[in-house]
């Protein structure tokens, strides 16, 4: 009776594991919403107790020296606006990752990314790669400073 007990008591474990495994991966439940965000930081927004990662970009962390300059960029972008969230995935923390974008189309990503305020996240795609090239030879945004230490890499010196 023991040998059984452990044999199910492992397996309900194995597949709770799965389903958190699942969960965490799968495209938010949410599917495309709309609202006003506060912003968190250059690359990331709340909606109430939702978090919602954008999508292609690393913008430096709040206590990088361009962490504060990148947040306050996009809060200017947003004020008071609506914006719109179509939910791509979750990330390990939990967060949606979702393109976000303007009523009109403008794409948030891209422009924190375009205007300087943000990197390209390549490590999940190159869909602002060419934008970066733009803004770091024109020196636009936090590039006016010179070198930029990319969010990533700093998190792993910390």
């Amino acid at each position: 009776m023991f040998d059984t007990f452990t044999t199910i008591i492992a397996l309900i474990a194995v597949g709770i594991a799965i389903m958190v495994a699942i969960e965490l991966r799968a495209p938010s439940k949410l599917g495309k919403f709309s609202g006003k965000a506060y912003v968190i930081d250059g690359d990331t927004l709340a909606f109430g107790n939702t978090r919602v990662r954008i999508f292609g970009i690393d913008a430096p962390e709040m206590s990088q020296q361009q962490g504060p300059v990148s947040r306050e960029y996009l809060a200017a972008m947003l004020a008071n606006r609506e914006i719109v969230v179509r939910p791509i995935s979750k990330d390990r923390y939990g967060r949606i990752v979702a393109r976000v974008s303007m009523p009109d189309g403008t794409d948030i990503g891209k422009a924190m990314v375009a205007q300087g305020y943000a990197l390209a996240y390549t490590r999940y795609g190159r869909d602002y790669a060419a934008t970066e090239r733009r803004a770091r030879k024109s020196r636009a945004g936090i590039w006016a400073s010179g070198t930029i230490q990319n969010g990533s890499d700093w998190r792993r010196t910390r």
